[in-house]
């Protein structure tokens, strides 16, 4: 981390480029955008995945620094209820009063997982 910092202050006064190689990859602009002001640029842009820019201004990377800090406070608080919906539902009693007919079962995964990239 140092070593990160030590270079965007070496790079201070320049014009800086956060290149995204997709969508999915810009939840992390946030982050990204404040490393880069932590280099004191002249300029900062967003590059896309088209190479189309987008100029960055300071008050912009605190917003949704704001943002991200307010959705990570709203994930915790969402974690802690499921927490104690699970923990009030481990010793109840499953009730299996279903009708089985047949011998054949239908799974369906739905289990979707955006943005994984692999190779």
């Amino acid at each position: 981390m140092r070593e990160i910092l030590r270079e965007l202050n070496r790079l201070s006064g320049s014009a800086l480029y956060v290149a995204f190689e997709d969508e999915t990859s810009r939840a992390l602009a946030p982050v990204l955008e404040l490393f880069a002001l932590a280099g004191r640029p002249a300029h900062l842009e967003l590059i896309d995945e088209h190479l189309a820019t987008t100029p960055v201004r300071f008050r912009q990377v605190v917003g949704a620094l704001a943002s991200l800090a307010r959705a990570s406070a709203d994930t915790a608080l969402a974690t802690r209820a499921a927490g104690r919906d699970l923990a009030a539902l481990e010793g109840s009693r499953v009730s299996s009063d279903l009708p089985v007919r047949g011998r054949r079962i239908l799974y369906l995964n739905t289990n979707l997982w955006f943005g994984l990239k692999a190779g």
